[in-house]
């Protein structure tokens, strides 16, 4: 069996980890993982599950080969609350994912979980470069996790990290030294502009972080509408007309 390897700009990677505290963009990692998936298979199964929902058992479940081998993307919301036994099934399967499985993490970050979290970046999990805020305090940094502290007065923030985020960038500055990747970021690639030039840039990715946002969010209402609707009719709320 071929071995996938975890890369930071591949959003079908094995493991995909998002921490914080904000549903949008959480909402988004997880939408970024599920168009891939689709665009590569458009009948991929999508797994969307509470922590309640994963108890011992359940992914070994989920992740069992199939017949018909395809593509699943198994999203796990509030890791940080998975029971031990449960978490210690999720570790197992970091050793060794399955093929054509993408496993998406979802943590709150700080101590509560602290052990999945950093058992998920020793696995090389996939998470994305973005501007932190407060709430992203006491995040254990590692392998997968770098925080970099730009000076304002000479680096925008949102100009580091729109660039940090492009596709050949990622690709530049990651590395393989086992079935997982690490990014140097001494090899990423940052275009040398007066700051004045930076913010404009930088105020373009602000808003086409917030425009993607949006766009998640138009997303997840469009589907509960939908699911609204399917519910109406077989349960004779909605008449069909």
């Amino acid at each position: 069996m071929a071995t996938r390897k975890n890369s930071t700009d591949d959003p079908l990677a094995p493991v995909t980890l998002a921490v914080g505290q904000e549903d949008l963009l959480l909402d988004r990692a997880v939408q970024q993982v599920v168009a891939a998936a689709r665009a590569a298979d458009s009948d991929t199964d999508v797994r969307d599950l509470s922590s309640e929902q994963v108890q011992p058992g359940t992914l070994a479940e989920l992740t069992s080969p199939s017949l018909f081998a395809e593509r699943k993307v198994v999203v796990v919301r509030n890791a940080h609350d998975l029971s031990a036994d449960t978490v210690k099934d999720v570790k197992a399967y970091l050793d060794a994912p399955a093929e054509e499985i993408t496993l998406v993490l979802l943590h709150a970050g700080g101590a509560k979980g602290k052990g999945l979290l950093d058992a998920a970046r020793k696995a090389g999990a996939r998470e994305v470069a973005r501007v932190v805020s407060e709430a992203d305090a006491g995040a254990a940094l590692g392998r997968n996790l770098q925080l970099l502290r730009p000076e304002p007065d000479a680096l925008d923030p949102w100009f580091l990290a729109g660039f940090l985020r492009g596709t050949a960038n990622n690709r530049q500055a990651s590395s393989y030294a086992t079935t997982a990747s690490r990014l140097d970021v001494r090899r990423l690639h940052l275009p040398r502009l007066p700051l004045a030039e930076q913010r404009r840039y930088g105020e373009r990715f602000r808003a086409l972080a917030a425009f993607e946002d949006a766009l998640r969010l138009a997303g997840r209402l469009g589907e509960q509408l939908v699911q609204g609707l399917h519910d109406g009719l077989t349960d004779g709320t909605v008449e069909p007309e």
